[in-house]
């Protein structure tokens, strides 16, 4: 009877009925709490609630098998995913334990020991100050080098130094992180790092390409430059606040352009949409219809604030058709494999 009931929860779980899974792993426990099956019951019935999104009672559920003489390949598949249960939950510091009891486990040079370094590195890097962050994912790399854990660690200094606009050191490192191996560790969380340091090194380069042109372009050039590059921010790169810095810098700059009085509309509506900064917001549509009256950015940005447009406006829109030629790049030691 208890095998019947087992199958019934299993063919539910693999069917995708997880809630059903659910209640009939839960019975079972219940119904069988000393079964020889219980110990996989419980750990299955934990998948099944995260799944559906219940981590704390999943946690609990671990928990109860973590506190067994267990196999050790159950053993860590238990406390890896308990672990992962307090990160989700917002406890990193428990996930630090499990992870550091693990990691004094496995043996050293393998990619079990290589993959649970990279979890207590990302922990311990959450916490600290950006310098003190990317001397613990160097030592990381240093010490798995050409592993899996070294691209990631790579790719995480990369996205540091990007955040501090040291594109050019993020870019070194982004190419770095594509020379690790990148099959070595089986960990679905880290599966895509290869691919996404190759797009932040192409994201890089054409942001590169943007800045140079800048330096020698004219004053619409320059604006359109800008533009194009707070777009880029904006859509293809996710980042709202370097695009709401760049439109406001390009309203300010070349005020006398036509293109001034989109950037500022841009701006609005990029903090309208990512920050719901409803205050700031309003201001810069104030502005807006104060310095530029006459054009359809301002009615737009009256109609969004409650007010009638101004129906003698006949503005047409800013051509923005700059053409970048980059530069053919010189050969690079860094240059990503093939």
């Amino acid at each position: 009877l208890r095998r019947i009931s087992f199958l019934e929860a299993e063919i539910a779980r693999s069917s995708g009925d997880y809630a059903q899974a659910a209640i009939l792993w839960q019975r079972f426990l219940f119904n069988h709490p000393k079964s020889e099956l219980t110990v996989e019951a419980r750990f299955k019935y934990a998948k099944v609630l995260i799944a559906l999104g219940q981590q704390g009672q999943a946690a609990a559920e671990l928990e109860l098998l973590a506190g067994k003489r267990l196999p050790q390949t159950t053993g860590y598949q238990v406390k890896m995913l308990l672990a992962q249960g307090y990160q989700t939950t917002g406890q990193p510091e428990k996930a630090l334990r499990l992870y550091q009891s693990l990691l004094k486990k496995a043996l050293p040079g393998t990619p079990q020991a290589a993959l649970l370094d990279l979890l207590v590195c990302q922990i311990q890097a959450a916490a600290a100050a950006d310098s003190s962050a990317v001397k613990l994912y160097l030592q990381l790399a240093q010490k798995h080098p050409q592993s899996l854990a070294a691209s990631v660690a790579y790719c995480r200094m990369g996205e540091l130094q990007e955040a501090a606009q040291n594109l050019d050191s993020a870019k070194a490192l982004y190419t770095l992180s594509t020379q690790s191996k990148s099959n070595d560790i089986d960990y679905p969380e880290f599966s895509g790092t290869r691919a996404w340091a190759l797009k932040k090194i192409e994201n890089i380069s054409l942001l590169g390409g943007y800045r140079r042109q800048l330096d020698s372009a004219a004053a619409e050039q320059n604006a359109q430059l800008l533009f194009l590059m707070a777009e880029h921010y904006l859509f293809g790169l996710g980042q709202p606040d370097s695009a709401v810095s760049i439109y406001l810098k390009l309203a300010s700059g070349y005020p006398s352009l036509p293109i001034a009085a989109k950037s500022l509309y841009a701006a609005a509506w990029a903090l309208d949409k990512y920050q719901r900064d409803t205050a700031l917001v309003r201001t810069y549509r104030l502005e807006l219809v104060e310095k530029y009256p006459y054009t359809r950015y301002a009615n737009a940005a009256r109609m969004e604030m409650g007010l009638p447009p101004d129906l003698a406006v006949s503005d047409s829109e800013p051509q923005i058709e700059f053409k970048l030629k980059l530069a053919t790049p010189e050969p690079e030691t860094l240059a990503p494999t093939p």
